[in-house]
């Protein structure tokens, strides 16, 4: 067989057909290879700021990266910390279809698993999830219990406010004692007058009122408002506590921080 007879029977037509291929699937198969090169990086760059520019990639393909994620999360051939960026992403997409899984990696025993499931939900939070996620702010793991706090911070029911104090009066680690205040500051709705002012310091004691401020950063500022009869405890950053003053109405719509604060001679105008 000549050359030229190869060419035109043999090599001409399987370059026809790969180009036909190619142009039918040209889609599924650049989205493939962009969702590989960003995930791989992603993984590569793992505890460095630089996974955020990979994820945003990743997360602008939209659906179109749920399957690949889902993948991942699912194949006995991911590590851990690739399933648990898989489910970061899932979440962050808004994916319905990964719901389950992330549910059920919410009992993994690894905790990266955990994490991975807590961060995912984190971005999709329902009432509905607030039970499960609550089961694990007992979790020996640190960063598990922060994310808790933070994804029991994006819906308001009556639950996730009890869980949430609960954690604020037990936990003793600094940043997720902190991170649950935050979140009852965002979901907590408020509409009462304040009668008292304080600060915590970073061993979560109160501080004498005279007392110099000497650590800012690790200060954190209260105040006692008067509301439907009885008394709360509200969690407020440094700029509006310096605005606020004893007597002054505190108001507040729940899941925003935005705080409108009005004077004795404000209310009564």
């Amino acid at each position: 067989m000549t050359l030229k007879v190869i060419l035109r029977y043999i090599v001409l037509p399987l370059l026809a057909i790969s180009l036909i291929v190619f142009l039918v699937f040209r889609k599924p198969i650049i989205q493939s290879l962009t969702f590989d090169h960003h995930f791989d990086r992603m993984v590569q760059h793992y505890g460095r700021v630089a996974i955020v520019d990979f994820g945003e990639k990743i997360v602008a393909m939209g659906q179109d990266a749920e399957e690949p994620l889902i993948e991942k999360v699912e194949s006995p051939r991911t590590t851990d910390v690739e399933k648990r960026l898989a489910m970061l992403l899932l979440g962050m997409i808004q994916s319905e279809k990964a719901e389950s899984i992330l549910l059920r990696n919410l009992e993994a025993s690894d905790a990266d698993l955990r994490l991975g499931a807590v961060q995912g939900l984190k971005y999709m939070m329902k009432p509905e999830y607030v039970s499960r996620i609550g089961a694990l702010t007992g979790d020996p793991v640190e960063l598990i219990r922060e994310n808790v706090a933070a994804a029991l911070g994006q819906v308001y029911s009556p639950e996730s406010i009890q869980i949430l104090q609960h954690i604020v009066r037990n936990e003793r680690v600094r940043t997720i004692w902190y991170r649950a205040w935050q979140s009852l500051r965002h979901i907590r709705p408020v509409n009462g007058v304040v009668t008292e002012k304080f600060r915590i310091n970073k061993d979560l004691q109160i501080m004498p009122a005279d007392e110099e401020n000497s650590e800012v950063l690790f200060t954190y500022y209260f105040v006692k408002v008067h509301q439907g009869g009885e008394d709360m405890i509200f969690n407020l950053t440094w700029s509006d506590w310096q605005k606020l003053k004893i007597g002054d109405r505190l108001i507040k719509e729940s899941l925003t921080s935005d705080f409108t604060i009005l004077s004795p001679e404000e209310e009564t105008a």
